[in-house]
């Protein structure tokens, strides 16, 4: 059965500041979302992916496994902050869902 976030979660979540909080650290916008163990698994392989990066400077003779190395942890930095800002606007589009005519009354409200 897939996970489904929003039924655990009743608060809206901010794309962009799940997308920042992952730019600073892999992992931390799916925390905000909700998503604790994608998260902390996030944040464990992008410690590994450093930690390879790293170990792979110190040899300056391996400059193939260095770039394809430094690609990895792009190419996941990217993904991280994509799938936070992704499951951010999926939770909170599926909120709105829930709850129609929320805005249409806090409108209200203001006039």
């Amino acid at each position: 059965m897939p996970h489904t976030p929003a039924k655990t979660h009743s608060k809206k979540k901010n794309p962009k500041i799940a997308a920042i909080a992952s730019f600073f650290i892999p992992g931390l916008g799916q925390i905000y979302n909700g998503e604790i163990r994608k998260g902390i698994g996030f944040i464990i392989i992008a410690i590994l992916f450093v930690s390879l990066w790293l170990f792979l400077i110190q040899e300056r003779h391996m400059t193939g496994p260095i770039v394809v190395a430094s690609g990895a942890c792009v190419l996941f930095w990217i993904g991280s902050m994509y799938d936070a800002y992704k499951t951010a606007k999926d939770l909170s589009s599926m909120i709105q869902q829930e709850m129609p005519g929320q805005r249409d009354r806090s409108m209200d409200l203001l006039k």
